[in-house]
């Protein structure tokens, strides 16, 4: 995760693993706003031009991801 390195992706800033009680804490950068799903609720419509421009920025990432040998399985 530490490769990726991208506008619309979250950013990875450490990991501490305790072995002891097998459990990996991931630290990631804070994401402020609401979230996109919030959004539609909201707002009930998108206009075609605002979908378009939320999907190409979903669609820049998972291209990164994707040139990294990275697979998101949760979309």
């Amino acid at each position: 995760m530490q490769k990726v390195d991208h506008p619309n992706i979250v950013q990875h800033l450490e990991t501490y693993n305790n072995e002891e009680a097998r459990q990996v804490f991931i630290v990631m950068g804070l994401i402020d706003g609401e979230k996109l799903f919030k959004r539609i609720e909201r707002q009930h419509l998108f206009k075609e031009k605002v979908a378009a421009k939320y999907m190409h920025q979903m669609l820049k990432a998972v291209n990164h991801c994707h040139a990294l040998g990275i697979a998101h399985r949760d979309l």
